[in-house]
Protein backbone atom coordinates (compact mmCIF):
# COMPACT_ATOMS: atom_id res chain seq x y z
CA UNK A 1 0.00 0.00 0.00
CA UNK A 2 1.05 3.66 -0.95
CA UNK A 3 1.27 5.96 2.07
CA UNK A 4 -1.05 8.19 0.98
CA UNK A 5 -3.56 5.09 0.42
CA UNK A 6 -2.68 3.91 4.80
CA UNK A 7 -3.57 7.60 5.50
CA UNK A 8 -6.65 7.52 3.78
CA UNK A 9 -7.97 4.04 5.44
CA UNK A 10 -6.99 5.78 8.71
CA UNK A 11 -9.00 9.13 8.25
CA UNK A 12 -11.76 6.64 6.90
CA UNK A 13 -11.66 4.58 9.72
CA UNK A 14 -11.38 7.11 12.69
CA UNK A 15 -12.19 10.52 11.07
CA UNK A 16 -15.69 8.25 9.68
CA UNK A 17 -16.44 7.10 13.17
CA UNK A 18 -16.07 10.80 14.15
CA UNK A 19 -18.39 11.96 11.52
CA UNK A 20 -20.81 9.46 12.46
CA UNK A 21 -20.71 10.02 16.35
CA UNK A 22 -21.45 13.72 14.90
CA UNK A 23 -24.75 12.73 13.17
CA UNK A 24 -25.66 11.31 15.76
CA UNK A 25 -25.10 14.02 18.37
CA UNK A 26 -27.11 16.49 16.04
CA UNK A 27 -29.78 13.62 15.66
CA UNK A 28 -30.18 13.65 19.43
CA UNK A 29 -30.48 17.55 19.38
CA UNK A 30 -33.33 17.54 16.85
CA UNK A 31 -35.27 14.86 18.43
CA UNK A 32 -35.11 16.67 21.63
CA UNK A 33 -35.99 19.99 19.99
CA UNK A 34 -39.07 18.48 18.06
CA UNK A 35 -40.19 16.40 21.34
CA UNK A 36 -40.22 20.21 23.34
CA UNK A 37 -41.51 22.25 21.02
CA UNK A 38 -44.54 19.42 20.87
CA UNK A 39 -44.70 18.95 24.50
CA UNK A 40 -47.92 22.16 25.35
CA UNK A 41 -50.03 20.15 27.29
CA UNK A 42 -49.85 20.32 31.23
CA UNK A 43 -51.53 18.05 33.77
CA UNK A 44 -50.59 17.05 37.06
CA UNK A 45 -49.04 13.82 37.57
CA UNK A 46 -48.83 11.54 41.07
CA UNK A 47 -45.34 9.70 41.86
CA UNK A 48 -45.79 5.79 41.09
CA UNK A 49 -42.17 4.84 41.65
CA UNK A 50 -38.63 4.93 40.81
CA UNK A 51 -36.52 3.22 38.17
CA UNK A 52 -32.59 3.85 37.90
CA UNK A 53 -31.11 5.86 35.73
CA UNK A 54 -27.60 8.20 35.15
CA UNK A 55 -26.73 6.73 38.43
CA UNK A 56 -29.86 7.66 40.55
CA UNK A 57 -33.17 6.65 41.22
CA UNK A 58 -35.61 8.78 38.97
CA UNK A 59 -39.38 9.53 40.09
CA UNK A 60 -41.99 7.22 37.74
CA UNK A 61 -44.72 9.59 37.12
CA UNK A 62 -48.40 8.49 36.17
CA UNK A 63 -50.60 10.61 34.70
CA UNK A 64 -53.86 10.90 32.63
CA UNK A 65 -55.14 12.07 29.29
CA UNK A 66 -58.62 12.00 27.87
CA UNK A 67 -59.33 9.24 30.17
CA UNK A 68 -55.95 6.72 29.56
CA UNK A 69 -53.30 6.49 31.53
CA UNK A 70 -49.40 7.08 30.66
CA UNK A 71 -46.16 6.89 32.82
CA UNK A 72 -43.09 8.94 32.23
CA UNK A 73 -40.03 9.10 33.79
CA UNK A 74 -38.01 12.09 35.47
CA UNK A 75 -34.68 12.37 33.55
CA UNK A 76 -32.30 14.85 35.05
CA UNK A 77 -29.36 16.37 32.80
CA UNK A 78 -26.57 14.73 34.67
CA UNK A 79 -25.34 13.76 38.23
CA UNK A 80 -22.66 15.13 40.53
CA UNK A 81 -21.31 12.92 43.63
CA UNK A 82 -19.26 13.86 46.26
CA UNK A 83 -18.16 11.46 48.89
CA UNK A 84 -17.48 12.74 52.03
CA UNK A 85 -15.58 10.76 55.05
CA UNK A 86 -17.79 10.28 58.17
CA UNK A 87 -21.43 10.86 56.79
CA UNK A 88 -23.36 7.72 58.17
CA UNK A 89 -25.47 5.90 55.79
CA UNK A 90 -29.22 7.88 55.24
CA UNK A 91 -27.42 11.13 56.43
CA UNK A 92 -26.75 11.44 53.27
CA UNK A 93 -27.84 14.97 50.76
CA UNK A 94 -29.38 14.93 47.39
CA UNK A 95 -30.84 18.02 45.73
CA UNK A 96 -31.56 19.03 42.21
CA UNK A 97 -30.18 22.35 40.98
CA UNK A 98 -31.33 24.90 38.50
CA UNK A 99 -29.55 23.86 35.63
CA UNK A 100 -30.90 20.01 35.88
CA UNK A 101 -28.43 18.39 37.94
CA UNK A 102 -28.52 15.99 40.52
CA UNK A 103 -25.77 16.44 43.63
CA UNK A 104 -25.06 13.99 46.01
CA UNK A 105 -23.08 14.00 49.01
CA UNK A 106 -22.80 10.94 50.74
CA UNK A 107 -20.75 8.75 52.73
CA UNK A 108 -19.35 5.04 52.45
CA UNK A 109 -22.26 3.63 51.58
CA UNK A 110 -25.72 5.46 49.86
CA UNK A 111 -29.01 4.17 49.57
CA UNK A 112 -30.09 5.76 46.33
CA UNK A 113 -34.01 4.48 47.12
CA UNK A 114 -34.07 6.62 50.33
CA UNK A 115 -32.28 9.59 48.78
CA UNK A 116 -34.87 9.27 46.25
CA UNK A 117 -37.98 8.92 48.36
CA UNK A 118 -36.92 11.60 50.32
CA UNK A 119 -37.00 14.05 47.12
CA UNK A 120 -39.45 12.47 45.69
CA UNK A 121 -41.72 10.76 48.05
CA UNK A 122 -44.09 7.91 46.33
CA UNK A 123 -47.70 9.82 45.84
CA UNK A 124 -46.27 13.22 45.27
CA UNK A 125 -48.02 14.77 42.68
CA UNK A 126 -45.35 16.33 39.53
CA UNK A 127 -46.34 18.56 37.26
CA UNK A 128 -46.32 16.70 33.59
CA UNK A 129 -45.89 18.10 30.06
CA UNK A 130 -46.91 16.07 27.20
CA UNK A 131 -47.78 16.52 23.46
CA UNK A 132 -51.20 16.22 22.76
CA UNK A 133 -50.95 14.59 19.75
CA UNK A 134 -49.01 11.77 21.11
CA UNK A 135 -49.40 11.89 24.87
CA UNK A 136 -46.98 9.10 25.78
CA UNK A 137 -44.38 11.87 24.84
CA UNK A 138 -43.76 13.64 27.81
CA UNK A 139 -41.77 15.35 30.76
CA UNK A 140 -42.21 15.16 34.35
CA UNK A 141 -41.87 18.37 36.57
CA UNK A 142 -40.00 20.35 33.86
CA UNK A 143 -39.28 20.83 30.55
CA UNK A 144 -35.72 20.79 29.96
CA UNK A 145 -34.15 24.39 29.14
CA UNK A 146 -30.35 23.39 28.23
CA UNK A 147 -28.90 21.19 25.42
CA UNK A 148 -29.25 17.29 26.06
CA UNK A 149 -26.11 16.12 27.70
CA UNK A 150 -25.63 12.45 25.55
CA UNK A 151 -26.13 14.98 22.26
CA UNK A 152 -23.16 17.03 23.56
CA UNK A 153 -20.63 13.85 24.79
CA UNK A 154 -21.89 12.45 21.03
CA UNK A 155 -21.28 15.43 18.80
CA UNK A 156 -17.88 16.80 20.40
CA UNK A 157 -16.28 12.84 20.99
CA UNK A 158 -16.96 13.43 16.78
CA UNK A 159 -15.11 16.35 16.53
CA UNK A 160 -12.65 15.16 18.18
CA UNK A 161 -12.28 11.60 16.47
CA UNK A 162 -12.20 13.65 13.22
CA UNK A 163 -9.92 15.66 13.87
CA UNK A 164 -8.18 12.84 14.96
CA UNK A 165 -8.36 10.94 11.88
CA UNK A 166 -6.93 14.15 9.86
CA UNK A 167 -4.01 14.20 12.11
CA UNK A 168 -3.11 10.65 11.74
CA UNK A 169 -4.01 10.55 8.02
CA UNK A 170 -0.73 13.68 7.97
CA UNK A 171 1.01 11.74 10.43
CA UNK A 172 1.04 8.55 8.07
CA UNK A 173 1.22 10.54 5.24
CA UNK A 174 4.34 12.08 6.02
CA UNK A 175 6.29 9.12 7.76
CA UNK A 176 5.59 7.46 4.61
CA UNK A 177 2.94 4.48 5.76
CA UNK A 178 3.31 1.33 5.93
CA UNK A 179 6.62 0.71 3.52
Amino acid sequence: MESWEDALLAFGIVGGAGLLFVVVGILIFVLERKKKRNCTCHTIGRIVGYRGGNGVLCPVVEYFVNGSVYRCVRRFRAVVTVSVPGIRPGDDEMYVSSNDVVHIRRGKVFYAGQAARRQYPKGASMDVWYNPQKPRQAYAEKIPEKLSAMGLVFFWTGIGMFLLGIGLAVLIYMTGGSR
